[in-house]
């Protein structure tokens, strides 16, 4: 599926730039041939692991090591031909990996040697967390769950027999936790347990048709879902009740991340999206239609990674991000006296179009709120949001590509809110889209 680009450049003063110095938002950090990346985790700022997969008869890597934010990276191999499906860090010293084959390995020196731990099944297992040093969870195929308290070194069983594949977990606490899956229908599955995994409920998830990858709770109350087809879903009551949230796309869309509450990823099939407002509306962040992302990982608020496969030819890659995922460059010497939102060009377009808006001079050279440049079909649904957050004063560009839209008449608004006067101002055009 080709997705939905949104590019955004953006033209502002940074006094402590040269001109025209360009900073990308995700660029490539690492890639492997014949080893597609498929998790990743730091313990701190510098000390991480990707987990690796191979194709073509490719020699083993299991895991690559950096201890240096990834600017080296070491290959460490263990004696199996196990993929590693999630790797989690209890501690600077002890790691924990799961994958396929009911496979368990664990570290005491922060990945550089392996052991195994039985898992007492064979499917393969997808999610493993810890919420302290000595309670962890996992979730599996074949409806496997299971417990540890002492650390990892043994795993007891709390399977929820819903003939299923349990893929993502989140828990809050040591009794409190969510699991997402499918069935073998390949209907989403959603359970809920508040003692630890002694016993489950169903929960309705609101849609039945997408199957879901993983969760993340901001609290008690707040989580997000993230499935296939772009589905996003949002609750703000303890999963009783699920909305959904349009993202703007209808790509597979595979982990969270959760830096706070109001900075949010999602990477999944060719992008990244962001969320600065608990999850209630996303913007995209990155895009390239030959890289499928199958994890992301923030080691600070600045300072991201992404991992998965790019199929053109088949190899690993990982990006890195070290201004949380913004993209802009230097001024272009003009103070605007207005706020002013531009005829996107060209108009009538197919399918990409440029839409450019101006934020005017003010003595502290920021805005006083948030910008939003959004998307509209005539019925007044919003369709995309290309951009949120808050902007200095200057010019800015952006890219819509339409590619997965029909033909017709769409509405681009540009919403300011002043936090001074609390005030929202509205800017709004039209354009035509023609295939």
């Amino acid at each position: 599926m080709k997705k939905q680009v949104f590019a955004m450049v953006c033209f502002f003063e940074l006094l402590n730039l040269l001109p025209n110095e360009l900073y990308t938002q995700w660029t490539q950090l690492i890639s492997n041939p014949d080893h597609p990346f498929m998790s990743i985790c730091f313990c701190n700022s510098n000390t991480g692991l990707i987990s690796a997969n191979r194709v073509n008869n490719a020699p083993n890597i299991n895991f690559l090591r950096t201890t240096n934010a990834g600017n080296d990276w070491q290959e460490i191999n263990i004696p199996t031909n196990f993929v590693f499906f999630d790797i989690y860090f209890v501690n600077c010293n002890t790691v924990f990996a799961v994958g396929n084959g009911g496979s368990i390995v664990r570290s005491t020196n922060s990945g550089q040697n392996w052991s195994f731990i039985g898992a007492g099944t064979n499917v393969a297992l997808h999610s493993i967390q810890f919420v302290n040093d000595y309670t962890g969870f996992i979730a599996g195929n074949n409806s496997t769950l299971r417990y540890s308290s002492d650390a990892g070194i043994t795993w007891l069983n709390r399977d929820y027999n819903l003939i299923c594949d349990y893929i993502g977990l989140h828990f809050i606490n040591s009794t409190t936790g969510t699991v997402v899956g499918r069935s073998l229908t390949n209907t989403n599955i959603l359970i809920k347990t508040t003692n630890g995994g002694l016993n489950w409920i169903n929960q309705n998830p609101g849609t039945t048709q997408y199957l879901l990858y993983d969760v993340h709770f901001l609290n008690d109350n707040t989580g997000i879902i993230a499935g296939d087809n772009g589905i996003i879903l949002r609750t703000v009551n303890g999963g009783n009740n699920w909305s959904v949230i349009n993202a703007g796309t209808t790509l597979d869309l595979r982990s969270i991340f959760v830096s706070d509450p109001n900075n949010i990823w999602i990477a999944g099939e060719y992008l990244i999206l962001k969320s600065t407002d608990t999850g209630f509306s996303w913007f995209q962040q990155y895009s390239n239609n030959s890289i499928y992302l199958y994890d992301i990982f923030l080691s600070d608020l600045n300072t991201g990674y992404a991992t998965g496969m790019d199929f053109s030819p088949i190899h690993g890659i990982a990006l890195k991000t070290t201004n949380s995922g913004v993209t802009f460059v230097n001024n272009i010497k003009e103070e605007p006296i207005d706020f002013t939102l531009y005829q996107n060009y060209p108009n009538p377009f197919n399918p990409i179009t440029k839409i450019k808006f101006e934020l005017p001079y003010s003595k502290n050279k920021t805005t006083k709120g948030n910008i939003t440049l959004k998307i509209y079909d005539t019925t007044g649904e919003e369709i995309a949001i290309i951009f949120k957050g808050k902007l200095t004063q200057g010019v800015f560009e952006t890219e819509w590509d339409a590619s997965n839209f029909p033909s017709g008449i769409y509405l681009y608004a540009l919403e300011i809110y002043d936090s001074g006067s609390n005030k929202m101002m509205t800017y709004t055009k039209k354009m035509v889209l023609i295939k």
